[in-house]
This record gives structure tokens, C-alpha cells and sequence, in this order.
């Protein structure tokens, strides 16, 4: 028994194939001969090239897939309250745009300084942000989340904006939220889960400032967002944020 080789695909490849008359039939029954294409060195050399493209790019790839920008550009402009002060600016400058009726801002019980604070939730905290910031309090609504929150925070706020709109802006239809660089993905696939499909959700992703989205890897606070935003968002595309019934 032996193997012989014919060249296939302009070289890239070898058929390599049994000799039928040298090979022994064992077990006619349970196998058959099959020709096998095995790379030539041109061959490997197009799949080394082409897994270098791949692996080089996908960093850069993952960053912009996360930090997703896709406004409806109209209606309610909802703030995470969670986000840098300069996301809250970037915020500010939208509204000012005058395509938005209004500001509703979203977050948690507030984790750290609590005592020393008087806000309680970072959706207040938000909101007096941009009230700081120039944008007048008939403006601007918080929307805060209740309770002892330990995680998924971001479906809290969700639940929390959507009695919210439930009770002061029942017609709404579309909406924006700002979040916070690779988040934005996530934000938008849980908010529109719990919204549901009467209400438009775009998203808008504020800038990163704290490492350059096209080498997150080098530094720990990209390793760590990015880490924890792919495992979230499989986390939520899974289906474990689950819709409530309506309140």
C-alpha cells in the first residue's frame, strides 16, 4: 500500500490518494478510498498569511463592534448615568442640536460615598451633571433604579426607564441613549429587550479617552472593559435579561 500525489488548484493543494492496487481491502465493508487534499508550501504559505490577517485584525475589529453608534437622532435622549463626565458633555452637546424633546437620565444606587452624598443614584448624579452644564431642570428627568442592585445593573436601569416612560411619556417611540465607549452594544440589546418592539432604540457610544480604541490590548483597562463586555454581551444575547411582565 502506498500514497501517491497529484497536484490540484494550481499547486496550492496535493491530492494525495491510495494506490488501489497495492492496498489491501480490509474491512471493504466498513471503509471506502477517498482522495485527501493536503496543502503544498504555496498552500501553507496562503493559510499562514491569511490566519495572520485575521488575528492582526480582529482587535481593532472587536473595539468598533462593541462601541457601536446608531442613533435614531430624534424623540427622548437617555443618558446612562454610570458614564465620564465627558460622555455627559458629549450628551449636553447633542441635546443643544435641538433634535431631542428631552433628557432622561438612567443609573443605580449609588456603590461608593453614599453618605457623603445627598444624590443617592447615579441617575441623579447625571442629572445634576447637565443641569450643571447649562440644560434646564424642565429639561431633564431621572429616572433611577430602586433598591439593592448586586448585578445586572443595566437591566435595573432598563426596567427603571421603561416605568418611567410608562407613566410620564406613555406616547414615546423613539429614543437614544448615550453610553460609554464598548458598552454601547449591550446597552442597546438589553434596553430594546425591555422596551420592546413599540420603541425605536438607538445608541450612541461616547468617546474613550482613557486608551486608544485601536490597541485596547495594551493596556489594562482596555484588557478588562473589553473582557468583561464580550462575556456580558453573550451574558445577554443568551437570553438571561429577560423581559418582566409589564409592571
Amino acid at each position: 500500500m502506498g500514497w501517491k500525489k497529484a497536484n490540484a488548484f494550481g499547486g496550492v493543494f496535493h491530492l494525495c490518494y491510495i494506490d488501489s492496487m497495492s492496498a489491501p481491502r480490509i474491512f471493504p465493508a466498513l471503509f471506502v478510498r477517498r482522495s485527501v487534499p493536503v496543502p503544498t508550501w504555496r498552500g501553507w504559505l496562503l493559510i499562514v498569511t491569511l490566519t495572520a490577517a485575521v488575528v492582526c485584525s480582529l482587535p481593532g475589529a472587536l473595539f468598533s463592534l462593541l462601541s457601536v453608534t446608531d442613533p435614531v437622532g430624534a424623540g427622548t435622549l437617555v443618558i446612562e448615568g454610570w458614564v465620564a463626565d465627558q460622555a455627559i458633555e458629549e450628551g449636553v452637546a447633542l441635546f443643544r442640536t435641538g433634535r431631542y424633546d428631552r433628557i432622561v437620565t438612567t443609573g443605580v444606587p449609588i456603590e461608593y460615598g453614599g453618605y457623603l452624598s445627598s444624590y443617592g443614584s447615579t441617575a441623579n448624579v447625571a442629572r445634576a451633571t447637565c443641569m450643571r452644564l447649562g440644560i434646564d431642570s424642565a429639561a431633564i428627568s431621572a429616572a433611577p433604579a430602586q433598591g439593592h442592585i448586586e448585578r445586572d445593573r443595566t437591566y435595573a436601569s432598563a426596567r427603571a426607564l421603561r416605568s418611567w416612560l410608562q407613566r410620564h411619556a406613555p406616547d414615546t417611540r423613539q429614543l437614544d441613549i448615550l453610553s460609554q465607549g464598548v458598552h454601547a452594544r449591550r446597552t442597546r440589546m438589553i434596553f430594546a429587550r425591555v422596551l420592546g418592539d413599540s420603541i425605536r432604540v438607538g445608541i450612541i457610544a461616547a468617546r474613550e479617552l482613557r486608551y486608544d480604541g485601536s490597541t485596547w490590548w495594551k493596556t489594562s483597562a482596555g484588557v478588562k472593559d473589553i473582557g468583561a463586555e464580550v462575556v456580558g454581551s453573550l451574558y445577554a444575547a443568551w437570553g438571561r435579561d429577560q423581559a418582566p411582565p409589564e409592571e
